[in-house]
Order: C-alpha cells, then structure tokens, then sequence
C-alpha cells in the first residue's frame, strides 16, 4: 500500500502510528524503515537491518546486502513483516535506469508481509500500490497556519493573521498534488 500527500502533512505520523499498532498486536511481526532517498541511503539502511537480523555478509559471499537482506523475509522462517519505505518520490529511483536494477528490485514480496511505501506524489503512489493508496487529504486553515510557521526559517507569530489574511482568495487546494 502507499500513504501519499504533501511533505509535512503528517504521512510520517500515520505510519509511526500505524507500525506502533503492529508490533502492539502482532508482536511476531518485524518491522523495518528504509528511506528512499538514494539508492546509498537505501543500501546504508539494509546495511543495518542486516545487523539487526544477524545477517552476515561473509566474505566469500558475493551477494549484496540488498539481495540478503531482500531474501531474508521470504523463507518461511522468517515469519510476519511490515516494511516501510520513507521518500518513495523519485520513480526512476524506484524502477531502474537503464542498465541499474531500481531499488523496488531489492524489496521482498511473500504473503506473511506487507510493504509501505510513502510518497507526496499521487501518480508515483499509485504506480506502486495500484487502489491501495491512502491519501492524507486537505488541511484545515489552522494546521496549514502551523505547517507553515514549521517551515518558516524566521518565526513571528504575526506572520499567522498577516499571511493568512493577506491572500483571502489563496486556498489550501493550490498547493496539494495534482
């Protein structure tokens, strides 16, 4: 499944919250977090999953520790997962150039696990979860006022009523994903 909305809208939240639920429930489930930013953030994350699981990549082994660590969850023993895959933006990324297999070639698939991956483009989270992509929708003007005064390098409390009001024909909708 996917999550997609807009960066800070809180896609981060609903799956922190959503895995926390998980491991509440079904504490048999492992849960994993990798960021898709590039494929040497991506390789430094399997890198430490490896670590977490006890996967050694022994010297005479020639597998990657992306095929290790993609093949792990796939034996039976292994068990439930959940992945979850932060920044899934950059759909070249994800699907390869070329000649360079995409960072979706090294993410596992069995029916005991389920992979999230979260995205502030719409067409990208549909392109990897088909129907099953959750959109974190349009903010209301108070959580737009607060997500803007995050953002804002120098913070003024004035700026709440002066911006706000200063546009009256601005609407939230301008600037969610098309």
């Amino acid at each position: 499944m996917a999550i997609s909305g807009l960066g800070g809208i809180g896609k981060t939240q609903v799956a922190l919250q959503f895995a926390y639920s998980v491991k509440e429930d079904c504490p048999e489930f492992s849960i994993s977090w990798v960021q898709a930013l590039s494929m040497v953030t991506f390789e430094q994350n399997c890198m430490e999953i490896a670590r977490a699981l006890g996967i050694h990549q022994g010297q005479e082994s020639k597998k990657d520790v992306k095929e290790l660590v993609r093949q792990r969850p796939c034996a039976k023993a292994a068990g439930k997962w959940l992945l979850i895959v932060d920044n899934a933006d950059d759909l070249d990324l994800l699907r390869g150039l070329r000649q360079t297999e995409g960072l979706l070639a090294s993410l596992s698939e069995s029916d005991d696990g389920l992979t999230i991956f979260m995205t502030r483009h719409g067409g990208v989270a549909q392109y990897l979860a088909g129907s099953d992509v959750v959109k974190i929708g349009k903010m209301e003007k108070q959580e737009a006022v607060k997500l803007l005064e995050k953002l804002l390098i120098q913070k003024s409390s004035s700026y709440d009523d002066e911006i706000v009001n200063s546009n009256p024909s601005l609407d939230i909708e301008d600037f969610e994903d098309p």
